[in-house]
């Protein structure tokens, strides 16, 4: 049997376990945005079933979702917010 990606395996247990969503997402971030960006893509799978899942509950374009979703991906603050709005989610900031 094939060893499972590593972004499958992350897909399937945020399935199972969604309460661990925001702490993946954090850990993400500390790594930098391209990373928090790609997290959130999979976030998007895990709980969406992918962009068009998320298109279809936000009204965003599809390709436009995808596009923002990747490690080049710039979303303006108001779609990122509105992405995380349909995740359930929102966003926050911290003192060190």
């Amino acid at each position: 049997m094939p060893a499972r990606k590593w972004r499958d395996y992350m897909v399937e247990r945020l399935k199972e376990h969604p309460e661990e969503i925001p702490g993946y997402l954090n850990a993400c971030l500390e790594e930098d945005a391209r990373t928090f960006l790609t997290g959130l893509k999979t976030v998007v799978e895990a709980k969406n079933g992918g962009a068009q899942g998320l298109a279809r509950e936000t009204g965003l374009h599809r390709v436009s979702i995808q596009n923002m979703l990747t490690e080049k991906g710039n979303p303006r603050l108001q779609t990122l917010e509105t992405i995380l709005k349909a995740l359930g989610l929102h966003l926050s900031v911290s003192g060190q």
